[in-house]
């Protein structure tokens, strides 16, 4: 499908339903500038959190050393130790589009906005 960009940025959430179906180029002038296209489940990661082989029930501070000995991102949740995926496209999206959302309203509050992770400890 061919539109123009008058056309997409009226009618751009009718147009985001469409890409999902087809490919959709955007002129300019009569000239193409761009491609919307839809993303498929099968371009994103399918890989989830696995265990971390670990003998038993591990201590904050043995996860604390493991981490730091590692360049892997892990999760301790009741004493057992997860090694985690990268972040998909979709939650990366998610978090930009809460952080556009929090970040006019924490100012001049006394909290501020992360997008990195923490460590946090529920005791």
């Amino acid at each position: 499908m061919i539109v123009n960009s008058t056309e997409l940025q009226n009618n751009f959430g009718k147009y985001l339903v469409l890409a999902a179906r087809e490919d959709i180029t955007v002129t300019r002038n009569g000239i193409p500038i761009a491609k919307l296209i839809g993303l498929n489940q099968a371009d994103t990661a399918k890989e989830g959190a696995q265990a971390y082989p670990a003998p038993g029930s591990v201590t904050y501070q043995e996860f604390q050393e493991m981490a730091r000995n590692s360049e892997e991102r892990y999760e301790l949740i009741d004493g057992e130790v997860y090694l985690l995926a990268s972040p998909k496209i979709v939650h990366q999206y998610c978090v930009t589009e809460m952080l556009a959302q929090f970040y006019p309203w924490s100012k001049g509050k006394k909290c501020m906005v992360f997008t990195a992770p923490n460590d946090i400890i529920l005791a």
